[in-house]
């Protein structure tokens, strides 16, 4: 999904469970850290592969189950607190 595109109608928005994986964009593994309360799905993630850390907005699921976003903010490299 492109920054700035709402999900398209075949994506249900979504709220990833903390401390569950998922497949995110390009196949990454993506692990749940904590939920952020708005009115949109939105969650602190990490990217398995990287450590990057984040916030993602507007979270939904595809068909083939794996998540996409709205767009992400606060991102950073995963401090050890940070890594469950």
């Amino acid at each position: 999904m492109r920054k700035g595109q709402r999900p398209a109608a075949d994506r249900e928005p979504f709220t990833p469970a903390v401390g569950e994986i998922y497949r995110g964009p390009s196949g990454m593994k993506i692990r749940c850290l904590a939920i952020v309360e708005d009115e949109l799905p939105t969650a602190r993630l990490i990217s398995l592969g990287s450590g990057w850390t984040f916030t993602a907005r507007s979270i939904s699921q595809n068909p083939d189950g794996s998540i996409e976003w709205w767009y992400s903010y606060d991102g950073k490299f995963a401090d050890e607190e940070d890594t469950p």
